[in-house]
């Protein structure tokens, strides 16, 4: 079998095993674990550092965290299913913004994540939970395998060489 493992020290720090990158993310025969995960928190991380928001009200803070900080994960968790520990520290890195700003201090919050993720109509302020949001992008797999009519190569390959005519 052919490993398509390099073994030098890489961009991210990894001495062994690093896996080759496509389009951002890790080529990965196996379960993607937190330490491949490291640049897209790395990049979450840096965009709140590089914002000047001592004088953004929280609705100007909610507004960044759903439009920039949470599409920063979007192409990540269309096509992994992220390790608990990332979705932890993302979500950390979001509540931190929201209630101190760029200065990340981890106290201080004046309502309970769980209800901040709550939807507008629900008394919440629409933030998606990571986690729930990985869930269903993953989901999309899954319809695409089950819809004839997407007519895309990966999911011909998989019901004609893994599914081989069994429902899925």
């Amino acid at each position: 079998m052919v490993s398509l493992q390099v073994t030098f020290k890489g961009e991210e720090g990894w001495d062994k095993g690093i896996p080759m990158k496509y389009l951002g993310v890790p080529l990965l025969s196996s379960r993607l674990n937190a330490i491949y995960c490291k640049g897209l928190v790395d990049r979450i991380t840096s965009k709140v550092w590089h914002w000047t928001c001592r004088t953004l009200s929280y609705a100007g803070r909610v507004q960044l965290i759903n439009s920039l900080l949470f599409s920063i994960q979007v192409f990540w968790a269309s096509l992994f299913l992220l390790p608990g520990q990332v979705i932890k520290n993302m979500e950390q890195i979001m509540k931190s913004f929201l209630w101190s700003g760029s200065d990340m201090r981890t106290t201080g919050a004046k309502v309970a994540w769980d209800q901040v993720c709550l939807p507008k109509k629900e008394g919440g302020l629409g933030i998606k939970r990571i986690t729930e949001w990985n869930k269903i992008a993953l989901l999309k797999h899954i319809w695409n395998l089950c819809n004839d009519s997407d007519g895309s190569i990966w999911s011909t390959w998989i019901r004609s060489n893994l599914l081989q005519g069994r429902n899925f």
